[in-house]
């Protein structure tokens, strides 16, 4: 029998961010593998044990990592492999010796990296083949978060943090034998280089119990915890540029870890910073907003928060960077920030033509149907073709 190793450094339950639910996708599609005797589940998590509560019935460990405290050493640490090491702080400790160690003993045939950060942890092994999950093109995404950072220090750092992300995920796209795209712009840029080895599997779409309905109050909505920085610059455009020029009977909610902490020239009549919120207040904002909006500009990779709101099929209003990869939904009207009146327009003409709402509303739920019974490419495809086994003995 074949072995296989599910390799993540997040362990996707309950999942508490939008980033876990992709891997939490990955997670649950191979629980139902006909592999499934044959795959070990790894998780490499800042200060988390494996929650013994939750039974997967599955071959699962959680390899905790130690998180510094104290800033200084921290700091010191990332600098450190920041300019010494081949990789960056976060990716060099996740990749804990217990978790080389366990790898190695357990020496897969098949590898299944789920995201670029825990690949330092396979140094050990050799002689494996290696299915790539990328949730971005982690060049362009690390590109982005180094553009927007304003401390100079910082910003170098973060400079140099991307030049060697970009030869890591070269090395890993080389070596892999198939490489999974989540976002179909990512699947266009990575099919140009690895032709013959890239598929894309975009996150399946599963419809909400309860869908959103269209409410006589005229809200927008937008959530992300603000130490992320795309979500802080967002947050922004939409307190000082967008709220002082929209009809003042249109309220925009911000929610998210940060959001109740914000400088006094983001406060607006019709601006309400909700903070943290727990998921159920998270599904009624998007069930009970007359539209979900989304003004990044930075990121590579699909905004997850997006593919929530596509689940109750919430009215979205969303800038073109915002909705790369999500090609195979036709969302409208599109944001351009750098014309704030024709934001403005198109989002009070939306919002105040009931009909029209309720369409858009009832387009999504057919164009999802229609994707989701079309998704082809599984994981089990994936490994079968890895080591030529039609039942993976």
């Amino acid at each position: 029998m074949k072995k296989i190793l599910y390799l993540s450094y997040h362990y996707p339950f309950p999942a508490n961010k939008g980033e876990d639910l992709g891997f939490r996708e990955h997670v649950t599609e191979l629980l139902n593998s006909k592999y499934l005797n044959n795959i070990k589940f790894f998780f490499s998590n800042f200060g988390q044990e494996y929650p013994k509560e939750i039974n997967l019935n599955a071959d699962v460990k959680v390899f905790p990592v130690k998180e510094y405290k104290n800033k200084l050493i921290k700091n010191i640490l990332r600098l450190f492999y920041l300019l010494f090491t081949p990789y960056s702080y976060g990716y060099h400790v996740i990749a804990t010796k217990d978790l080389k160690n366990e790898i190695a003993k357990y020496s897969p045939d098949v590898v299944i990296l789920d995201y670029i950060a825990s690949y330092k942890a396979l140094e050990k092994i050799k002689n494996y083949k290696l299915i790539y999950i990328t949730h971005n093109v982690e060049t362009d995404f690390w590109f982005d978060i180094a553009k927007l950072e304003k401390n100079f220090f910082k910003k170098i750092c973060a400079y140099i943090n991307t030049y060697k992300i970009y030869f890591l995920e070269k090395k890993i796209s080389k070596q892999a034998e198939k490489i999974v795209c989540v976002s179909t712009s990512d699947y266009a840029k990575f099919s140009k280089k690895y032709p013959d080895k890239t598929v894309i599997q975009p996150y399946k779409i599963e419809l909400a119990d309860r869908l959103w309905k269209n409410k006589e109050e005229k809200t927008l909505f937008f959530c992300g915890p603000l130490d992320f920085q795309p979500n802080y610059d967002a947050s922004k455009w939409l307190s000082c540029n967008l709220a002082p020029v929209l009809s003042p009977d249109i309220k925009i909610k911000i929610a998210g870890k940060g959001t109740d902490c914000v400088p006094n020239e983001w406060k607006h009549d019709n601006v309400e910073f909700l903070g943290f919120v727990s998921k159920e207040e998270l599904f009624d904002l998007y069930r009970e907003s007359s539209a979900f909006i989304c003004p990044i500009i930075y990121g590579s990779g699909i905004k997850m928060k997006i593919t929530e709101a596509l689940k109750f099929c919430t009215p979205i209003i969303a800038t073109k960077e915002a909705l790369e990869g999500l090609t195979y939904i036709n969302i409208d009207p599109i944001l351009n920030r750098d014309n704030i009146e024709q934001c403005k327009n198109n989002i009070e003409s939306l919002l105040y033509n009931e009909q029209e709402l309720n369409a858009y509303h009832e387009n999504l739920i057919e164009q999802i149907n229609t994707f989701n019974a079309n998704r082809s490419v599984k994981l089990d495809d994936l490994i079968k073709e890895c080591y030529g086994s039609s039942e993976g003995n």
